[in-house]
Parts: C-alpha cells; sequence; structure tokens
C-alpha cells in the first residue's frame, strides 16, 4: 500500500513546503507516500490508477469530529487490504465530476474554506497524527 496526496495547484512562494514535506517523511517512515502537484483536475485524475482507491478532499465529505475519529477511519483504511490510496485535493472550483463519478468517498478537514497550501499541511499532519495515535506514539496528546 502507498499514499498518494494529490493536489491541484501550482508550486509559488509556497511559505508551507518545509512543514509539509516534515510530515511526509515522518510518514515515509511507516509506509510509502509521495506528494505531487497537477496543473488541473483532468491531469491529476489521469494520474489515479484503475486499482487505486480515490478519496476526495471535499467541504461536503464526511467531517470527522476529532483526530480520534480520523485516526480510527485511517486505521480502517489500512486493514482493508494492499490498495494504493490516493487523498485528493481539488482545484480551486473543487472536484470535477468524473472524480466525484470515480471516487469511492469524501472526506472534510473542515467546514471552512481552506487555501491550497493550508489544505495539504493540514492532510499531510492529520495523516501523520492518525498514525502516531493507531499506534499509541507521543505525539498525539
Amino acid at each position: 500500500m502507498k499514499w498518494h496526496i494529490f493536489a491541484v495547484g501550482r508550486e509559488k512562494r509556497d511559505l508551507y513546503s518545509p512543514q509539509i514535506n516534515d510530515y511526509i517523511s515522518r510518514i515515509a517512515r511507516r509506509l510509502p507516500v509521495e506528494l505531487k502537484l497537477f496543473t488541473d483536475d483532468e491531469a491529476m485524475l489521469r494520474a489515479v490508477k484503475p486499482d487505486w482507491d480515490l478519496i476526495l478532499l471535499d467541504e461536503t465529505g464526511t467531517l470527522h469530529k476529532n483526530s480520534d475519529d480520523f485516526a480510527a477511519f485511517i486505521n480502517r483504511l489500512l486493514s482493508t487490504g494492499s490498495r494504493d490510496i490516493v487523498f485528493a485535493i481539488g482545484g480551486a472550483y473543487g472536484h470535477i465530476p468524473s472524480a466525484r463519478t470515480r471516487s469511492k468517498l469524501s472526506i472534510s478537514l473542515s467546514t471552512l474554506t481552506l487555501p491550497h497550501q493550508i489544505a495539504r499541511l493540514c492532510l499531510a499532519e492529520q495523516l501523520y497524527r492518525a498514525l502516531t495515535i493507531i499506534n499509541n506514539e507521543p505525539y498525539s496528546h
């Protein structure tokens, strides 16, 4: 199993890249992970292989009540098989209809609208936090 964090956006003067990369490297100590940016939603969707599970990050998706609840969700994903999982952050206008059709589920990080760089940082941090919760490590207290 490998995790993929796919996002539509440009790498401009991204103040959050060092923090995002730090969490990606922490996750990578536990399982393979990659972060990849795309110029548009169609390119992102083409990069999702047919046998991968696609999870959309969307303001209308399932909102987990806290980090423990999110960790339980991640634990269920980890225990259901060895398929690669793509966590997809869409473009400025959300996900295209074909992405919604292709995905099995969508989750929300917040009821607030987040800038894309902050959404990437929040997702990476919460994925790492979930792994520490699952493994009873002291990061999450």
